[in-house]
């Protein structure tokens, strides 16, 4: 394994790379790697630990090299907006794909709870200061865990809080409403008794993307609460039935991308 990381956005934001070590010239079949740009909660307040190292374990062990962001959170949301950063890293990811052993055209965004937000963000808006900017920001496919989608009914308040400054902006930031038929497939995941961001913020996805006809694989799990990451011992969760669920998303994400391990 390798570790490296590059600067995105004016503040301190980061991206940590996870990636495998070359296979050119010794397995050329498997030369480049699909990606993910992973994206860990915490409400637009902190970035949760718990979503960061050992999801990206999770994943780096299927043979995908993986892109931890480091995010601008809080007060620094100010200096510079995250879905900026965001859409930084996956232009960047896509421009040395070359160097970091990544297929371009298999660059996924996984992105749980504020995170899951911020990766829907970069997924689904066609604002015209964001695709002007980094006109190849827009991910291959979509991994959302209990995230946050929408602002109405059903809002994660405290997420909305601190990303937005006017009510014009937090309905523009309701990411129901931007799904259309160029939207990529999507795995979707959450908890039904989720206190936190209700459940009815997938539901609500998981709709309209069946109004566009976009594929989709959505799991509803009964129990998990949130924040549950990878349901292990190692983030302080233990929760055997949801645990399968990094197993079930990589083997969907390597299917879409006809990629064999």
């Amino acid at each position: 394994m390798k570790i490296e990381q590059f600067k995105v956005g004016p503040a301190d934001g980061k991206v940590i790379c996870y990636l495998h070590d070359s296979l050119v010239g010794v397995c050329e079949t498997n030369a480049l790697r699909p990606a993910i740009l992973l994206i860990a909660g915490g409400g637009y307040e902190h970035i949760s630990p718990r979503e960061s190292d050992p999801v990206a374990m999770k994943f780096f062990a299927h043979g995908i090299n993986v892109f931890l962001l480091k995010y601008s959170c809080a007060e620094k949301i100010k200096i510079s907006k995250p879905i900026f950063e965001a859409a930084e890293a996956m232009c960047t990811i896509r421009k040395r794909a070359k160097e970091f052993c990544v297929d371009e055209n298999q660059v996924a965004i996984l992105g749980f709870s504020a995170g899951g937000h911020l990766a829907l963000s970069v997924a689904a808006l066609s604002d015209e200061a964001i695709l002007s900017a980094y006109p190849d920001c827009r991910p291959n496919a979509a991994l959302l865990i209990y995230p946050v989608v929408t602002s109405g009914e059903f809002a994660h308040t405290g997420s909305f809080d601190y990303l937005c400054e006017s009510e014009e902006e937090r309905a523009f930031y309701s990411l129901e409403n931007h799904i259309d038929e160029k939207m990529m497939p999507v795995f979707l995941l959450h908890a039904a008794n989720d206190p936190s961001v209700p459940v009815e913020n997938s539901l609500l996805l998981a709709s309209a993307l069946s109004r566009n006809k976009i594929p989709f694989e959505m799991h509803i799990y009964p129990e998990g609460g949130h924040g549950f990451a990878t349901a292990t011992k190692e983030v302080g969760v233990r929760i055997s039935y949801n645990r399968e669920w990094t197993e079930l998303a990589a083997r969907w994400l390597l299917t879409l991308f006809e990629y064999t391990e």
